[in-house]
């Protein structure tokens, strides 16, 4: 519709409008046509002539012009909307490409077929396939077949299946499995079911720390078990060498000495060995300290002996008897080395001659040891990992993969260098360098002989729930001269201390009841004096709880089995020390 300007100027419309198109204009006949798009005027088309009037043809010209401006700059409008809104959704979908392709978790997408429409990198990153490799392949490929019949309900093409978690394995390009932690859910596009979607995490690091955990709890739980086996075999071997000792300090006819010599020496052997489990299994703080490593070597290979006779393999000992100290842990040296030779028995376990080459030297002040074997040798794609940590090429629960990664972290901080030469069927050589130990210059040494001290007869309290231990240390002391009377556990000997005056008391650390420890905390309630004159025997070295209270109480002890020359020189000493503070004490 067409308007003069005479209809648009009416009475009530502000007469600064019309004053204004008069001024724009300056005609004697305006016409204004609106442009309208689908009942929305978009603005108006101003016209003018000298003509007093606008003949009917010329509006209906103004309006076609009009209505094709009205959609031109609608259209205009739409174009550019249309772009903008474009351009949203490619930001949009940028931003969330960015987000699944960032994401730590891998997303398929299957359709209704069960082939593969989507997949992000990290499903790329899981698996070694590529994007081309997986799109339209069936899921079957991507599954282990012993897999497929769990996870296929979770890829079923149900529209109203919830999305669980479950746990299963994928199948990388290199047949390795992947265990990974999975969910599924239906996909929809209204009420139409689009599509499966899929998100694994990759769960290999975690599987891997939960079998480093649970062997930590069998080391753990062997390790109680060592030190309760060492402890209970430390009575009777106490006994065994402390009456040999005795027999073989007595007038016997020679052919009897031989006899017992030989049996002394096999019990001895047997303590050394226990000593050494319980080195192994005790909860240590590392400290190092100057250190032979050929002894390491050998009392290492001393636990091995047995296993590696029975696997018929060689040992061969290439030592440098010259070899200086270096500055060491020896009981993590002892787990290095353990390590490497437990790795190199496992590798020559299929061969009927395996030959084991331990080796020793100095050289441009460097200590160096290399174990061989002569096993199948490490592949070269191997060999570059075999320090990783959770690295391993064994069967599952036959290794964590930690050993050789543990073993790389105590020769560094050793200041120190590990590496592994090795070729298929040739065997594996593992070589490790430590810094020689600077050792300080020596103090003047004098000729001064310091004599043992010399104590009068003490009246001596044995506390020890073993008959045959308490037995043998009553007659170990009552043969340098003492008074000993025996007592079975800790409430007896209260019993007896509160009773008579004792000058020292020799006592076991571990008894069923009362024990050493709560003995000595009755000791430092009633009668404190007594505490310095406490004496342990025990052989729970390996405990924690037992090397924390005999630090703690800062009393004199001995470890099982006992020898009779540490135990009478341990009570000579406490002996000693206490007559002359008492002597002190008189004087002041």
């Amino acid at each position: 519709m067409c308007h003069s300007f005479s209809d648009l100027v009416k009475p009530g419309v502000n007469r600064a409008v019309s004053d204004v198109l008069y001024v724009l204009f300056g005609q004697a006949s305006i016409v204004v046509v609106p442009m309208w798009v689908q009942g929305k005027m978009l603005g108006a088309i101003f016209a003018g002539t000298q003509r007093q009037e606008i003949d009917r043809e010329d509006r209906e010209v103004l309006q076609i012009v009009a209505q094709q401006a009205a959609i031109a700059i609608d259209n205009a409008r739409l174009f550019e909307e249309t772009h903008r809104r474009s351009h949203e959704i490619g930001q949009l979908k940028d931003f969330n490409d960015n987000i699944i392709a960032s994401m730590d978790e891998g997303i398929l997408v299957f359709d209704e077929t069960g082939r593969i429409r989507f997949i992000n990198r990290r499903i790329e990153e899981m698996l070694g396939y590529t994007r081309q490799d997986l799109l339209n392949s069936h899921w079957t490929l991507i599954v282990p077949v012993e897999d497929q019949e769990q996870v296929a309900p979770e890829f079923a093409y149900k529209p109203f299946r919830p999305g669980n978690r479950y746990e299963t394995n994928l199948l990388a390009k290199n047949g390795r499995a992947v265990p990974v932690m999975g969910s599924s859910v239906p996909l929809f596009e209204g009420d139409k079911l689009i599509g499966i979607l899929s998100v694994f995490t990759d769960m290999t690091v975690r599987k891997q720390i939960e079998r480093q955990l649970l062997q930590a709890e069998k080391l753990s739980a062997v390790g109680e078990l060592v030190a309760g086996v060492a402890h209970e075999l430390n009575n009777p071997l106490t006994t065994v060498i402390g009456y040999a000792q005795l027999m073989l300090e007595s007038d016997l006819p020679a052919r009897y000495h031989t006899d017992i010599a030989k049996i002394n020496d096999q019990a001895m052997r047997s303590a050394k060995i226990v000593a050494k489990l319980l080195t192994f299994a005790r909860e240590h703080k590392p400290e190092k300290q100057p250190t032979n490593l050929n002894t390491i070597l050998e009392e290492t290979l001393a636990l091995r002996m047995y296993q590696l006779r029975m696997d018929n393999i060689q040992v061969v000992r290439e030592l440098d008897s010259q070899l200086p100290d270096v500055l060491a842990d020896p009981v993590q040296m002892q787990q290095v080395f353990l390590n490497i030779i437990l790795n190199a028995q496992q590798a020559m376990s299929a061969f009927q001659n395996g030959r084991l080459v331990v080796r020793s030297w100095a050289k441009d002040g460097l200590a160096r040891v290399e174990i061989a074997d002569n096993g199948p040798g490490i592949p070269p794609d191997v060999i570059g990992r075999i320090f990783d940590p959770f690295f391993t090429t064994k069967p599952v629960g036959k290794g964590t993969g930690l050993g050789l990664s543990i073993c790389y972290g105590v020769i560094q901080e050793h200041d120190g260098r590990i590496w592994v030469e090795s070729q298929v069927n040739k065997g594996a050589t593992f070589i490790l360098e430590l810094p020689l130990y600077n050792e300080p210059a020596a103090p003047e040494v004098t000729n001064e002989i310091v004599e043992e001290p010399k104590v009068l007869p003490q009246k001596i309290l044995v506390v020890d729930d073993e008959q045959a231990v308490a037995t043998l240390v009553q007659r170990l002391l009552e043969r340098d001269g003492h008074m000993v009377e025996i007592a079975h556990d800790g409430t007896a000997a209260l019993k007896k201390l509160g009773r008579k005056r004792y000058d020292l008391i020799v006592s076991d650390v571990r008894m069923p009841g009362l024990d050493g420890r709560h003995l000595f905390a009755k000791l430092q309630q009633h009668d404190p004096e007594l505490l310095k004159r406490v004496i342990f025997f025990t052989g729970d070295t390996a405990s924690a709880e037992t090397q924390a209270f005999l630090k703690e109480s800062g009393s004199r002890f001995v470890t099982k089995p006992l020898k009779s020359a540490e135990l009478i020189s341990a009570v000579r000493e406490v002996a000693a020390k206490c007559a002359l503070e008492e002597k002190e004490e008189t004087l002041s």
